[in-house]
This record gives structure tokens, C-alpha cells and sequence, in this order.
């Protein structure tokens, strides 16, 4: 595996279409799609500034990462992306993604992530501010979420959720077979 350490880059499509690497202490300064169309990537320690950093990305490890608030829709068209221990500013993360698994990471500004996703596992996490949180996805699990933010889960399917506090207005709008257990849940019209 190809490794990068302590390096900073910036503009356009510096990293187009990395595969095999692993990343140390990087930094990703503002500029657009700066790792897209790349595979087999583990981030530890990075900070990400620029928007798309990796669309249409297979198979994705960020460790202790950062995603400033610029890294907005920083995953979108990927499959199997894996955060653990990140900070995420950034809203609009998760699009059209196949395997998303999250373990002990904290959304700041989750407005509009996850959508039309599919095979969600979310553990121990914290996700604020978001409005609209996994519409059109299918095939999630959660266990430990502490969820602020109204819409949350409409139109989706396959929802398994447990050990979770869930303020959410109007979540769980057409949704089907989904299955709570063990959570406190806050909000008007849930599961219309």
C-alpha cells in the first residue's frame, strides 16, 4: 500500500484516482473532488477542507479524521466507506452510497445526509442538526444515536434501531418495517 505522510494538498483533483494508498496526517485544503474515482483508501489523522474529496470512491477507512464544514458532500456515489472516531462539520455528506458504517463519530451540521443510501450500520454516534437525516434509505442498523433533527428516516425501509435517543419532528414518514427497541423518541407525527 502506497503511503502518504505529513502533506498538504489543495486545488483541483490533486489525488484523482489514488488507489492503494493510506494516508497520515494529510491535509485536503479547499478545491473540489480532490480523491475522486479512487479505491482502497485509509485515512488517519486527516483533515479534509475541500468539497466532493470522495465521490465515486470503493472502499473507504477514515480514522480520526476531520471534515471541516467546506467538505461538504464529501461521499457521494461510493460503497463501502467506514468512519471511525471522526469529526464531521460538514453537511450533505452520504449519497447515493452502498455500505456506510459509522462507530463513536459526532455530525455537527447533518442537514440532508445519507440519502438514498443503502446497508447503514451506526454505532455509538451523534448526529445534530439534521434535518432530513437517511431519506430513501434502506437497510439500516443503529444501535447507541443521539439524533437532533426533524425528518428523519422518511421513506425508508428495513429500519432497525435500538439504544437510542431520537429528537426528531415527523420522522419515520412512510417508512416500513422498521423496528425500535429500547430508545426514547421526541417529536410530532412520527411514522405517518
Amino acid at each position: 500500500m502506497f503511503i502518504i505522510q505529513d502533506q498538504e494538498f489543495g486545488g483541483e483533483r490533486p489525488l484523482y484516482k489514488l488507489h492503494d494508498a493510506r494516508l497520515e496526517r494529510v491535509t485536503i485544503h479547499l478545491g473540489e473532488s480532490s480523491i475522486k474515482e479512487s479505491g482502497n483508501i485509509d485515512a488517519y489523522d486527516c483533515t479534509f477542507q475541500g468539497k466532493y474529496v470522495f465521490w465515486e470512491c470503493r472502499r473507504l477507512l477514515a480514522q480520526n479524521c476531520h471534515f471541516e464544514t467546506t467538505a461538504r458532500s464529501s461521499l457521494w456515489y461510493s460503497e463501502n466507506g467506514r468512519l471511525v472516531d471522526c469529526l464531521v462539520d460538514a453537511p450533505k455528506m452520504f449519497r447515493r452510497m452502498q455500505g456506510i458504517e459509522l462507530q463513536n463519530c459526532r455530525f455537527t451540521d447533518a442537514q440532508e445526509t445519507m440519502w438514498d443510501c443503502d446497508r447503514v450500520n451506526i454505532q455509538n454516534c451523534e448526529i445534530l442538526n439534521a434535518d432530513y437525516l437517511c431519506m430513501r434509505t434502506d437497510n439500516i442498523y443503529i444501535d447507541k444515536l443521539h439524533l437532533e433533527g426533524n425528518y428523519a428516516f422518511q421513506y425508508s425501509r428495513n429500519v432497525e434501531i435500538k439504544n437510542s435517543l431520537l429528537n426528531s419532528k415527523d420522522a419515520l414518514w412512510d417508512s416500513e418495517n422498521v423496528t425500535i427497541t429500547d430508545c426514547e423518541i421526541n417529536g410530532e407525527y412520527l411514522g405517518w
